[in-house]
């Protein structure tokens, strides 16, 4: 049992107290799933539809894909920088569509929007109150860019990430980025592991918070920037309740911390127009030339705005996880009051 004592926590600049007459209990169900899930990132193979395969995106709905762009085919030179040796998200057909769509945007953009470098989001897993979730963001509305949206944590790499805590500074831009988002101290929460290794666990008989799980391949942002996926799990369980304690949040950068059953999201998936397919304004494109991207609903609370959804790239993220990680891993699991995926 982890207890929390008063701790003081700094994120941004901005000093916040949080005191706790709680304690986490280790999680049985993450000591199944992670295991599980770890499984199924490390040892990927190629599979014949992650060329043109299920799509988390459907090109094939629309009048405006490859072809009907207009545009010239994708240098084997450049998709060779995006698929990595791990887990596709995206199939080649739909790398090499959002490859040519950014290059469409930035020339009709004359280059104004530039490249940032790399960047990592955390897709942390945490059983809730024994229930696989995901925990998930608002982003703050005052925010210059993707204000209001739903997100993982996340952000672009420092320089300073190159130096640890880890070996690898995708790793380590998103810890860092979890911490200053959801504005909570990990080494007061007995730190996190990667690769057999701990960073800042002050007590060795109880398992660190959280656990690095793997990566995927990296997904194009907007902007043409490299973003990879880290897959994390919370090895303590959580209530509902407390989530705001742990994760008192950066109100400069979120507003709102919340968790979504997995079940639920396998469950109520729906789609959307994606609009980084759409028109140079901004709008959406109609008809048989919609491109459409998957979305799911944000679950019921005092803090939801009328509009929440979790669309865009942490949808597509989310979709192609569901299909290649999180069912497969949690398969013949029941847990808490959900049903088994």
């Amino acid at each position: 049992m982890l207890s929390l004592r008063p701790i003081n926590m700094v994120a941004m600049g901005s000093r916040r107290s949080m005191s706790t007459g709680f304690s986490l209990e280790p999680s049985m169900v993450m000591q199944t799933i992670a295991p599980r899930v770890q499984s199924f990132l490390s040892s990927y193979s190629q599979r014949e539809d992650d060329i043109d395969g299920d799509a988390t995106f459907s090109p094939y709905s629309a009048k405006s894909n490859l072809d009907a762009r207009g545009t010239s085919e994708v240098s084997g030179e450049d998709l060779a920088k995006w698929e990595t040796p791990h887990l596709p998200l995206l199939t080649r057909k739909q790398l090499k569509m959002s490859l040519i769509e950014i290059a469409r945007r930035q020339a009709h953009n004359k280059g104004v929007v530039k490249k940032r470098g790399e960047a990592a989001i955390l897709v942390p897993i945490v059983a809730v109150e024994g229930v696989p979730s995901l925990l998930l963001t608002r982003r703050s509305s005052t925010l210059s860019t993707h204000a209001s949206q739903i997100s993982f944590p996340g952000g672009y790499v420092d320089e300073a990430d190159s130096s640890g805590p880890f070996d690898d500074k995708l790793i380590n831009a998103s810890l860092r980025e979890m911490q200053e988002e959801l504005n909570f101290g990990i080494v007061e929460l007995n730190g996190v592991s990667y690769g057999g290794r701990h960073d800042s666990r002050t007590d060795v008989e109880k398992p660190p918070f959280m656990s690095i799980l793997g990566v995927t391949r990296p997904i194009p942002q907007f902007s043409g920037s490299m973003v990879t996926p880290v897959i994390a799990s919370i090895n303590y369980d959580l209530h509902a309740e407390f989530i705001d304690a742990i994760f008192p949040g950066n109100e400069s950068e979120v507003d709102w911390i919340f968790s979504v059953a997995i079940s639920d999201l396998a469950k109520n998936e729906t789609t959307m127009p994606l609009r980084r397919f759409g028109k140079f304004d901004g709008s959406e494109v109609e008809g048989d030339h919609t491109i459409l991207g998957p979305a799911y609903p944000v679950p019921k609370s005092d803090k939801k705005r009328e509009g929440d959804v979790i669309w865009g790239l942490t949808a597509v993220v989310i979709r192609s996880l569901l299909r290649k990680v999180f069912k497969p891993a949690l398969e013949g699991i029941c847990v808490g009051s959900k049903p088994k995926l």
